[in-house]
């Protein structure tokens, strides 16, 4: 239960879905009436920092560690408690939370180059006519 309870509600859109308000023949579009028109779109990988630094510099593992996993806590933690069921004190979620995210250092701390959080961004050119 509390496994299927632990979801992340992302929806990542695709190309054709980031173009499909600017291709609409409908005169009646928002975003036809207000004059737009997409000039070109691309996608392109953003690579993780924290990884491209371990990777350029290396260092001490337990201090990268410790300073890469508050940057998947902060999108991340909520996800993890609210999946927790709600028969447990918010005490015990933060506990296991805690310890889920302290299991995750002791992983990124064996083998640093094997963490990051890359992301794919959209970059749209848009004109106003």
């Amino acid at each position: 239960d509390e496994f299927d309870k632990t979801t992340f509600v992302n929806y990542y859109r695709t190309v054709n879905e980031f173009k499909k308000p600017f291709e609409s023949v409908d005169s009646s579009s928002p975003v036809r009436k207000a004059g737009l028109t997409i000039v070109s779109i691309e996608t392109k990988v953003v690579t993780c920092p924290y990884r491209d630094k371990w990777l350029m510099n290396g260092g001490n593992p337990n201090a990268h560690a410790l300073w890469f996993i508050p940057a998947t806590r902060t999108w991340s933690n909520s996800t993890f408690t609210s999946g927790l069921s709600d028969s447990r004190s918010p005490e015990e979620k933060a506990n296991i939370v805690d310890e889920f995210f302290k299991r995750y250092e002791n992983l990124v701390a064996k083998r640093p180059e094997d963490h990051g959080m890359d992301y794919v961004h959209a970059y749209m050119v848009i004109a106003k006519n």
